[in-house]
C-alpha cells in the first residue's frame, strides 16, 4: 500500500502462546519508492507479486477467514489512505510529505487502496473460501 519492497523475514515476527502462533504486525515499513511491482516474501498463489489479490490469495493458511482479511485490509487502507494528514498533524515538513507522495499516493496505490477500503478485492482463493463458510 506504500510501495514497499523491503519486506524481508526480519520485518515480521510471530506471537506464541504456548499453544499457537499468530503473526505480529509488521514493522520498519517505509515507502522504498521503487516503482516495482513485486515483494521479497511470497505470500500468495502469485508469489511475490505485489497485489492485494495475491496478499489474500492464502488467508486461510494464515489462520485468518476471508472476511475477516478483507476487514483488515479496510482498516489497514484507511489508515494509510489518511497518511498525509497524520504526517502533517506530527510536523513533517511540507517538502518532505511531497516526497512521499510520489510513493505512497502513485496512481496504483491510491487504486489498490481504494478498492480495499470499497470491498473490491476478488482474489480466486478469497472467493472459494467465502463459498465454502457460506454451505449448510
Amino acid at each position: 500500500l506504500i510501495d514497499n519492497t523491503d519486506d524481508h523475514h526480519k520485518n515480521h515476527a510471530f506471537y506464541f502462546d504456548g499453544v499457537n502462533v499468530r503473526l505480529t504486525p509488521a514493522f520498519d515499513v517505509l515507502p522504498i519508492g521503487t516503482g516495482l511491482k513485486y515483494q521479497q516474501m511470497g505470500v500468495g498463489d502469485a508469489g511475490h507479486e505485489s497485489t492485494l489479490d495475491n496478499a489474500v490469495s492464502r488467508v486461510r493458511e494464515f489462520g485468518i477467514e476471508a472476511d475477516r482479511a478483507m476487514e483488515l485490509m479496510a482498516q489497514v487502507s484507511a489508515a494509510v489512505d489518511g497518511w498525509r494528514m497524520h504526517f502533517e498533524q506530527s510536523g513533517v515538513h511540507q517538502v518532505d510529505i511531497e516526497y512521499l507522495a510520489r510513493f505512497i499516493d502513485s496512481n496504483e496505490m491510491v487504486v489498490q487502496r481504494k478498492r480495499a477500503m470499497g470491498g473490491d478485492i476478488k482474489a480466486p482463493a478469497v472467493e472459494r473460501a467465502r463459498k465454502k463458510a457460506q454451505r449448510p
